[in-house]
């Protein structure tokens, strides 16, 4: 589980990943997928499976930075920029605007899906990931 930094979108939600570590680990990185989607329905971020960079340096990488890289790179407060070709917009009135508009949408999916959703399962006793609610509740 991982919360939304503060002044983001996606802040107070609760975002979980599931990381396998292949039996390679640490020489091949782990495989790390996004639960929160809403049933597949929300798209929280472009950039969410679709890495292409250098990423994984067999011998120096570690799974940490793997979590460090979603919650600096991903969970922003701005993550419209990070659609294709739209970065070149950051910083102009037009910009600006998508980038509000972007964020209030991305701000709601974050209440219905990573809030209210994982409130809810708590209240019905029907968590998905019992294991984490000690800690949605505290958060």
């Amino acid at each position: 589980m991982i919360t939304g930094p503060d002044r983001s979108p996606y802040a107070n939600g609760c975002f979980f990943f599931d990381i396998n570590l292949p039996s390679t680990y640490p020489r091949v990185a782990p495989k790390v997928q996004f639960l929160t989607t809403g049933g597949g329905r929300i798209r929280f971020n472009p950039n969410l499976g679709t890495w292409q960079r250098p990423g994984w340096i067999s011998g120096e990488s570690i799974s940490l930075q793997v979590l460090i890289s979603i919650q600096s790179l991903i969970l922003i407060s701005n993550p419209y920029f990070n659609e294709p070709g739209f970065d070149t917009s950051r910083g102009t009135v037009r910009g600006n605007a998508c980038s509000q508009r972007y964020n209030a949408n991305i701000r709601q999916h974050t209440i219905d899906a990573a809030i209210k959703s994982h409130l809810s399962s708590n209240l019905k006793n029907n968590n998905v990931y019992p294991e984490f609610e000690g800690g949605m509740v505290k958060h």
